[in-house]
């Protein structure tokens, strides 16, 4: 990605926060960015089109921190714990900073469908290949990798939706991360 690209994309996101999604324009994320309209209109050409680049620009970042921190870590339960703050807990937290949170969740979800749903794939991906390590012992509690790794995504992406605050959040994450220990035999 080119750095205008990232400078907008960055420069959305705090527009995004501040205004919420329907309020936030094409002008206030020029300004924002320091760059003309034009010229942001050159790079995106509609709002919609930002939304879902600045979805993809937070999948990818979080997914390179993974990447980055996943080899130091030697537990399974680690390694989830890893995933779960990345794909839910930062991002629950992000959007929950904002006074319109509801407004961003709505927006995310009409416009940038199909970029959470790459995000997810990849995250669903990531637990797949630690799971792996695990195939011989998930079949005595009814899993496969591939099934656990979907629960685990699908979990993930429901409790961050779901949550009433970031402690009950906390909480539900510890508890999915207990299954899944419990699910790999791994204390």
């Amino acid at each position: 990605m080119e750095n205008r690209e990232r400078n907008i994309l960055d420069a959305a996101t705090r527009v995004f926060l501040r205004y919420g999604v329907k309020r936030a324009s094409m002008g206030d994320i020029a300004a924002e960015a320091g760059v003309a309209r034009q010229t942001l209109y050159n790079t995106y050409s509609n709002k919609d089109d930002i939304l879902r680049g600045s979805i993809r620009a937070y999948g990818t970042d979080a997914l390179q921190a993974i990447e980055a921190k996943l080899p130091g870590l030697t537990t399974t339960a680690e390694k989830v714990d890893l995933i779960l703050d990345e794909m839910a807990l930062k991002p629950f937290v992000l959007l929950h900073s904002s006074p319109n949170a509801q407004d961003l969740i709505d927006g995310y979800n009409a416009a940038g469908r199909s970029e959470m749903e790459a995000n997810n794939d990849a995250f669903q991906s990531l637990f797949l290949r630690i799971f792996t390590s695990h195939a011989d012992a998930l079949p005595r509690r009814g899993l496969s990798p591939d099934l656990l790794a979907e629960l685990a995504r699908r979990s993930a992406t429901s409790l961050k939706y779901q949550a009433q605050d970031e402690g009950h959040l906390r909480t539900l994450i510890e508890g999915l991360r207990s299954m899944i220990v419990a699910a790999v035999d791994e204390t």
